[in-house]
């Protein structure tokens, strides 16, 4: 069924408002409805949808006492993110505010996370797991593979304790990790603990 110009000018303009809160540049956009659902536009053609749309990087500024997610975000991973990143999930989020106001924020918020970007330092990362079998973790140490050793291990994020380790000729085969995680998996037997989140027993399914 043929679509009339009508749609499909419709159409483009629900894509090209659907790219805008993303971040992406005009020219980005333009680049995007052709190769990727083959409408050509012009800038001005865009830029006149996107102002019919009231969607401006630089009008209608966002109130500073509105951008008060910041704060929830630098108190969680945004921490470990500088005020570009930042000004990205503003953006995401339909508020419209500059990179500067972003910068002055978190200056205020987080003045330590700013210190510790600006020296190119980490701050500690803070890891939680419910309990026991709750999260198991499977990685590869190729240090040895020139000797054609090849280690693989999987290890309880809460006890540390090694479920399984083994050592072959490649880590490159996600087909052996997920055998040998499925010969250890019901081989053991949880212990009753106070988090109700961490089931007890023998695991049924996997």
């Amino acid at each position: 069924m043929s679509s009339t110009p009508e749609s499909t000018n419709q159409s483009t303009i629900e894509l090209a408002t659907l790219y805008f809160p993303m971040g992406f540049q005009q020219k980005e956009i333009i680049q995007f409805l052709k190769v990727l659902h083959g409408k050509v536009l012009s800038p001005r053609t865009l830029k006149r949808m996107l102002s019919h749309a009231r969607l401006f990087r630089r009008k209608n500024y966002t109130k500073i006492e509105d951008v008060n997610f910041i704060e929830g975000e630098s108190s969680k991973s945004g921490q470990l993110h500088g005020y570009k990143w930042m000004h990205l999930r503003c953006l995401q989020n339909n508020l419209v505010v500059t990179q500067y106001v972003i910068r002055d924020i978190l200056k205020l918020l987080d003045p330590e996370g700013v210190e510790f970007r600006r020296k190119k330092r980490l701050r500690r990362r803070q890891y939680r797991s419910e309990g026991p079998n709750y999260l198991w973790h499977v990685d590869s140490y190729d240090k040895l593979k020139p000797h054609d050793i090849c280690i693989n291990v999987c290890i309880d994020g809460f006890s540390r304790h090694i479920i399984w380790l083994k050592a072959g000729f490649t880590t490159s085969d996600p087909k052996d990790d997920l055998d040998q995680i499925s010969l250890e998996w019901n081989v053991h037997r949880i212990r009753k603990t106070r988090n109700a989140i961490a089931p007890a027993g023998r695991p049924a399914i996997m």
